[in-house]
């Protein structure tokens, strides 16, 4: 007759344990719910054509309390650097919407864009040096971009930029998980009020919104995907349980093997 009590207690423990891996598995496969990945537009043909607003031209019109950075080129090189270090901090437009330039004494400049200002000062220059070439950006106009990763102050000093070119410039503060289907832009509309709008960049209808070339001062929020944060947390939590509970029925198949295994 066969030892049934003998092939019984020899093999409880080990059938045990090769239940509780199977329980342990299955319990882990079923706790991770799987999130759709964030892709930018998502319902983007392939080979086709998007409509997208015209980009800004040189419109934005010199205020006073601006920062100009003035730079000037020409065949004068001693002369340029005059002009070029003494731009190092910028030039701060005065209440009376002037700046002081060398050669020039105080200039005008409220009211006029980038474009007319270099032509103003490049003819204002013409007589001291051969041929100059003038460049004016601001150095006080600038976009906040927030998300998970920190937040960061870029600079805006013409008037291009758009929301893809300031999220390519924001590094480390876009990661996987921002919520690409709902992108925050906060804009000034008065001196009192802003204008929130919600982007979705996996829509490639955000080409066509007023909101896709950013203006002075805007802000740009990443919200998280709390979906896809939730689903690895808990991920990770019970893959912590599981490995626990392996190494506790592992150790316990240890003991009984070597002290009450007949």
């Amino acid at each position: 007759m066969i030892n049934l009590s003998h092939q019984k207690n020899g093999s409880a423990f080990p059938g045990l344990f090769l239940i509780c891996f199977c329980l342990s598995g299955i319990f882990l496969m079923s706790s991770c719910k799987v999130t759709r990945p964030s892709n930018y537009f998502r319902d983007l043909k392939k080979d086709t054509t998007v409509t997208v607003p015209p980009r800004p031209s040189d419109s934005l019109k010199i205020k006073s309390g601006d920062f100009l950075a003035i730079t000037v080129s020409s065949l004068n090189r001693d002369e340029d650097l005059l002009y070029n270090t003494e731009n190092v901090p910028g030039y701060e437009v005065s209440q009376e919407g002037t700046i002081h330039l060398r050669r020039l004494g105080k200039l005008t400049v409220l009211g006029l864009t980038r474009k007319q200002a270099k032509q103003k000062i490049e003819s204002g220059l013409a007589p001291y040096l051969k041929d100059p070439l003038v460049s004016v950006k601001f150095t006080n106009h600038h976009v906040t971009l927030i998300g998970a990763g920190g937040s960061k102050v870029l600079p805006m000093p013409e008037e291009r930029l758009s929301i893809m070119d300031l999220l390519a410039q924001g590094g480390g503060t876009l990661n996987e998980n921002n919520l690409l289907s709902d992108i925050i832009v906060m804009r000034d509309s008065g001196q009192t009020q802003k204008t929130i709008k919600h982007l979705n960049l996996e829509d490639n209808s955000v080409f066509e919104s007023g909101y896709f070339y950013l203006q002075p001062n805007d802000v740009v929020v990443l919200n998280s995907n709390e979906k896809a944060i939730l689903a690895e947390k808990n991920r990770l939590r019970y893959q912590q349980i599981t490995t626990l509970a392996l190494q506790a029925v592992t150790i316990g198949l240890v003991i009984y093997q070597t002290f009450f295994r007949n």
